[in-house]
């Protein structure tokens, strides 16, 4: 493309200029046929039938980030334990700064002083944390409990399972949401459980 424009005759800066702006319309128009648009509109797919979205992403991420900021009290710690960073901004609500890489925040196998250094867990803090954490709610996707870092890898089965349970010591189910996220997954809402003899109680899901 160089070569040619200078073999062109002309001002150069008048024929960079007119490359421009044939590439940019190259681009425009091309980007009309990436799947990407597509992804935006449907939801995977039932034989040669598409599932169109009943709303958008993020149309799902506002409501869901506004169903979980109500379930908080004004007296709460504005925290929510999540892996998903984006619903707690949505929510106007802080992650553990333990978990602020998101998904890629557990290093299972770091050493402990080097991953409080860090600022990311390894199995021991990240069940320290599932344990000890004060934030009323809880949200994790597809994503959460999941994937071990630096080697992005899915944790074995028996250890999501052994931090899930140590998760339900303290927090309880209140709602599923189907179809969240980048990666279209489940979204699993908890509260934290409460004394008997807190005013406050935990609802049941709508």
């Amino acid at each position: 493309c160089v070569r040619w424009l200078a073999a062109c005759d002309g001002e150069p800066t008048r024929r960079l200029q007119s490359a421009v702006l044939v590439l940019l319309a190259a681009a425009t128009i091309s980007s009309f046929s990436s799947p990407i648009n597509q992804e935006w509109l449907v939801s995977g797919r039932d034989r040669i039938w598409w599932n169109f979205k009943q709303r958008s992403d993020l149309s799902l991420l506002r409501d869901t980030a506004q169903r979980v900021r109500a379930l908080y009290d004004p007296s709460d710690r504005p925290e929510l334990l999540t892996q998903d960073a984006y619903l707690a901004v949505e929510s106007g609500l802080q992650v553990p700064a333990a978990l602020i890489l998101g998904p890629f925040s557990y290093f299972p196998d770091m050493p402990t002083e080097r991953a409080r250094r860090l600022h990311v867990t390894n199995r021991e803090l990240m069940i320290d944390l599932l344990r000890r954490t004060d934030a009323p709610v809880a949200a994790f996707s597809g994503y959460g409990l999941a994937i071990a870092a630096p080697e992005i890898i899915e944790i074995p089965e028996e250890e999501q399972a052994r931090l899930w349970g140590v998760l339900r010591e303290r927090y309880e189910f209140y709602l599923d949401v189907p179809d969240f996220g980048q990666a279209h997954t489940t979204l699993r809402i908890l509260r934290r459980r409460y004394d008997p003899g807190s005013a406050r109680q935990a609802s049941e899901p709508e």
